[in-house]
């Protein structure tokens, strides 16, 4: 029945009075408390009136006990509030619950329109109803007149109306929502849904239909629409892949219809389903005795050129013909050099497509095939780096990108890959010395440095498994030759990369000094360095083997202060960082053969014992306002390392600073922001 206007308006007016009287009752009440109250604390409170077990209560207190009946007269507001608000909510979902709205799609005589539903005046009318019963709450909305409409005219009706309607601009978005939201609904009822149209006899192609399925294009698999179909075709007991195939293959030809269960099965989430799918797309081509030349041309790889190898549906081809049970590399070899392709071509196609993501598993099968020709052939290592033009590329053979397979054919041959490169460029006039050189430039190419970082790193494994010395690769180098132009020579950085491999930290430097002393003597090596200070590219050799000079020579680190004048420049050291990051380094260098952990703070403890502990942490902080704008600089590594020091030795900082001046203040502030940061990742 429905409710008549005036009652309607009397109906809320009495709410409204109600609920403003019992909230206003309900604040009142709440402010009510024992702070607020202090003459009640003077009131005995009677101590029988709570009563125990073993005469003591746990969860006593004497405020709770002197207050006890306001507090229920306050829980009882409260109560009667929420019964209301929940009368309130009841009537209003009466009134707005499905029946009114139902009424009002009559009212508004929707249900008389012929043709043409949603560009009516009615439909206009009874949508405005339905948003503000709803408080223009869109999807409530849309929900609501859904469900009526699907009651007035069933799902398949509707689903015809809401399609005709999407194709007239007017009507568009509001058929487009409806219709989202009718097939949300069916998917979210799920199983209830799929009942519903069982027992309504719905078939399978109306509920592909309804679902609008084809809409979803190379989404399809994905679509929870779809698992819904599949779930209809099963209770009517159809085979749901094998229907399934049949509906997309009317908008997919067979290419796509590879290229999408190839992309799928790379989806956990649909992984399964294609797999399926693919496996009755084989079928189907061996029922209808499909050779494998046939399936080649089918899948148009017959058209594909340079970009076959890269093509997601290749593997569909293999797995058929693997089906065929027949080697399908075998044939891929064949047909590709029926192509027209020779090996020099077929192998930089490989190495291209190696690492693809659909087909490098099979590329990398093929190219066992062209190496297998190749052995079967004969061909040695040097016939081979002919025939692959790599003796024609001279000294840019490191760019080209069939040496991967030069190297490939050398391990399939079970030889040392290396050791056969410099046996086979030697044929060029080239030694292991031009081989490093050609390498260090090479890594400077984009095109190159990976193949450049590979042979590189055969280079100096051969050499530590040879167990070459130090001093050995030197020579080998022919570093001993370069005079004072040593650390300019395009094979140095080989030769300390050598020394980082076999030497173990802190060693490195020293056997790099000590090679460098033998060969130039204590004046010749310190010459040589004071010259290598002033070249960019050499001035960080130099530094390091400055302090391994020092080191040897037994300098203190008081000495190395003073010499470089460190002890002249006060409460100005950090403003000139280059000298005092040489001494800092000079300590931690001198210190890395010490086994302590303490080591790691001995600059920092060095510092505070020339200017106190307290005096370096004001120095560093004032260093750091006075320079705040530029970057981070060695006044911030300092302080991190002070830091990191009071950490681990649970130093007591707002002891150690008890004044609340700004620079105590800043101290502690910055030590407590540190300490949130690296409380549970310090490693020392």
């Amino acid at each position: 029945m429905t409710i008549k206007p005036k009652r309607k308006l009397f109906f809320y007016q009495v709410l409204l009075v109600t609920v403003a009287l019992l909230i206003c009752a309900s604040k009142a009440l709440t402010a009510i408390d024992s702070k607020n109250l202090p003459t009640l604390d003077r009131i005995r409170a009677d101590r029988r009136l709570r009563a125990t077990v073993d005469g003591y209560d746990y969860n006593y207190e004497s405020e709770d006990r002197a207050f006890t009946g306001i507090t229920k007269l306050k829980e009882f507001a409260q109560a009667g509030t929420k019964k209301l608000q929940k009368a309130v909510d009841t009537a209003k979902t009466k009134l707005t619950s499905k029946p009114t709205i139902d009424q009002r799609f009559k009212q508004f005589k929707v249900d008389q329109v012929e043709s043409n539903v949603f560009e009516s005046m009615q439909f206009n009318a009874w949508a405005k109803s339905v948003a503000k019963t709803t408080k223009n709450n869109q999807d409530a909305t849309d929900a609501a007149m859904l469900a009526t409409l699907a009651t007035h005219y069933g799902d398949e009706t509707l689903a015809r109306m809401l399609d005709a309607a999407k194709q007239v601009s007017s009507t568009k978005s509001t058929a487009t929502r409806l219709e989202n939201a009718q097939i949300s609904k069916w998917v979210d009822d799920g199983d209830a849904q799929l009942n519903k149209w069982l027992a309504d006899g719905v078939s399978a192609d109306s509920v592909y239909k309804l679902l609008r399925i084809d809409a979803e294009g190379s989404n399809l698999l994905k679509s929870p629409k779809v698992n819904m179909w599949m779930s209809y075709l099963t209770k009517l007991n159809k085979d749901p892949y094998d229907v399934l195939l049949y509906k997309v293959r009317a908008h997919y030809d067979d290419v796509g219809l590879a290229k999408m269960f190839v992309l799928s099965k790379k989806d956990s989430s649909t992984k399964v389903l294609a797999e399926k799918l693919e496996t009755l797309q084989l079928e189907k081509w061996m029922n209808n005795k499909n050779s494998a030349a046939d399936v080649f041309r089918i899948l148009k790889l017959n058209q594909e050129s340079t970009t076959l190898l890269k093509n997601p549906v290749l593997t569909t081809w293999v797995a058929y013909v693997e089906k065929l049970q027949k080697n399908p590399y075998e044939m891929l070899f064949s047909a590709i050099k029926a192509k027209g392709f020779d090996d020099v071509e077929l192998a930089r196609l490989i190495t291209a497509a190696k690492q693809d993501l659909h087909t490098g598993t099979v590329v990398a099968k093929l190219e066992k095939v062209q190496l297998q020709k190749w052995a079967t052939d004969g061909k040695t290592s040097g016939d081979l780096f002919k025939y692959l033009g790599l003796y024609k590329a001279g000294d840019k053979f490191l760019d080209s990108p069939v040496l991967n397979n030069w190297f490939s054919y050398m391990e399939m041959l079970r030889k040392d890959p290396y050791t056969m490169l410099v046996h086979t460029i030697r044929k060029s006039g080239l030694d292991e010395v031009d081989l490093a050189r050609l390498v260090n430039k090479a890594k400077q190419d984009t095109n190159s440095k990976t193949m450049a970082a590979n042979v590189e790193k055969m280079q100096l494994g051969k050499w530590s498994v040879d167990s070459k010395t130090s001093d050995d690769v030197f020579k080998l180098l022919r570093l001993d030759k370069e005079g004072d132009k040593v650390f300019e020579s395009p094979v140095w950085s080989t030769w300390t990369a050598y020394l980082n491999k076999v030497e173990i930290d802190p060693d490195a430097d020293l056997v790099m000094y000590t090679v460098l002393r033998n060969k130039f003597g204590d004046e010749g090596l310190a010459n040589l360095v004071a010259k290598a200070k002033q070249v960019a590219n050499t001035k960080e050799t130099a530094e390091k083997l400055q302090l391994e000079i020092w080191r040897v020579g037994q300098k203190s680190s008081d000495d190395i202060f003073n010499l470089l004048k460190l002890n002249e420049m006060g409460t100005k050291l950090f403003e000139n960082p280059g000298p005092l990051r040489t001494w800092i380094a000079y300590v931690n260098r001198v210190n890395s053969f010490k086994r302590n952990r303490v080591k790691v703070f001995q600059p920092i403890i060095q510092l505070e014992k020339r200017f106190g502990e307290e005096e370096l942490a004001v120095l560093l902080v004032n260093s750091k306002a006075k320079h705040y704008l530029t970057k981070a600089g060695i006044a911030e590594d300092l302080q991190e390392w002070q830091f990191k020091k009071w950490m681990v030795h649970k130093t007591n900082v707002d002891k150690m600073f008890p004044f609340e001046d700004h620079t105590s203040i800043r101290i502690k502030w910055e030590y407590k922001q540190f300490y949130k940061e690296n409380a549970d990742s310090l490693i020392i």
